[in-house]
């Protein structure tokens, strides 16, 4: 019973799941050391890139509130203008 309930936690028996970690790490590892990089440096790495994605994201949302702000400046009274006039029509 405990035993059904390890393998399926591990998703499969202990001895299995070590050997496939310790091959994925071991690959891991080779690559990580074939673009010399560390742990530590793909940490890093990993974070600096998140910061870029999200300054690149709030400077591209910046950008695009002030597009809709210009583009506001000219269509809102454009707007007003065309329903006060229907409006009128419609009287």
């Amino acid at each position: 019973m405990a035993d059904e309930r390890l393998q399926q936690a591990l998703g499969g028996s202990p001895g299995k799941v070590v050997l496939k970690l310790v091959l994925a790490s071991l690959l891991v590892g080779v690559v990580l050391a074939a673009l010399e990089m560390t742990p530590w440096g793909l940490i890093h790495y990993l974070r600096y890139l998140f910061h870029e994605i999200v300054g690149s994201g709030m400077e591209a949302v910046h950008r695009i509130l002030g597009y809709a702000v210009s583009g506001a400046v000219i269509v809102l009274p454009i707007w007003l203008l065309v329903r006060l006039f229907s409006a009128r029509k419609a009287q």
